[in-house]
């Protein structure tokens, strides 16, 4: 979505009939967010703060909102996960 090479058959198939529409728009929001910020350094919302985990999301109408995977980050906080080695054997 941010380069806009999503392939637009993969959302008609499984996005439904105004998905297209609505990748459309999405990607247009995140590639105008990153120009922004590559433009001015500012991508137009406040800076990460790991007190409040201000997160942006990207809906139909992006907006920065609290973290919203913050009950599974909770569950997860204290898992210490082994280090997987991905080098082909």
């Amino acid at each position: 979505m941010v380069f806009g090479t999503l392939s637009l058959d993969e959302v008609r198939n499984y996005g439904g009939p105004t998905a297209v529409d609505e990748a459309h728009h999405v990607g247009h929001e995140m590639r105008t967010d990153w120009l922004n910020f590559a433009r001015t350094g500012n991508p137009g919302w406040a800076p990460y703060d790991p007190d409040t985990r201000s997160t942006r999301v990207y809906t139909a109408e992006p907006s920065t909102q609290p973290y919203p995977e913050e009950r599974s980050r909770r569950i997860w906080r204290t898992h210490q996960f082994d280090v997987q080695d991905l080098r082909a054997q």
